[in-house]
């Protein structure tokens, strides 16, 4: 089983995947067809992965265009499979990609920036390594 992306970016051939996906991304752009919501949402990424995979599209997904710094937190935090580098600046994307995902990008932006402003003492202390004070501490709980 690899965790996508905290095992890495790319997935093994022949090895099952967990990722985690935003359904709000996909699930417009299928019909209901009487569903419940969840339901739908289950559809919709199952179909969404499907077409993404037959089309050749996954897996520039799987591997999104991101920062140093995204990639980072994206280690730790984990990533939204489907989800295009927010950070960048002066960047742009075609008119159909900007479009489908505008509202969601301004949130997670948002959301992105107010995690690095907040994170960055634990972005240096994973870039660092463990310090000999955290050794030390971790002997303690062993005795």
């Amino acid at each position: 089983m690899h965790f996508w992306p905290f095992d890495g970016w790319d997935i093994p051939a022949g090895q099952s995947a967990i990722a985690e996906v935003y359904p709000a991304l996909w699930s417009r752009g299928f019909a209901n067809e009487g569903r419940t919501g969840d339901q739908h949402d289950a559809f919709s990424i199952a179909a969404w992965l499907s077409r993404a995979d037959r089309d050749g599209s996954l897996a520039a997904l799987l591997n999104p265009d991101l920062s140093p710094a995204e990639r980072t937190l994206a280690q730790v935090e984990g990533w939204i499979l489907g989800v295009p580098g927010l950070i960048r600046t002066g960047k742009t994307r075609d008119d159909s990609t900007a479009c489908a995902h505008a509202e969601t990008t301004r949130h997670l932006k948002t959301l992105v920036d107010a995690v690095l402003a907040n994170d960055r003492a634990v972005v240096a202390a994973i870039q660092s390594g463990p310090s000999s004070s955290d050794d030390a501490a971790a002997g303690d709980d062993d005795e």
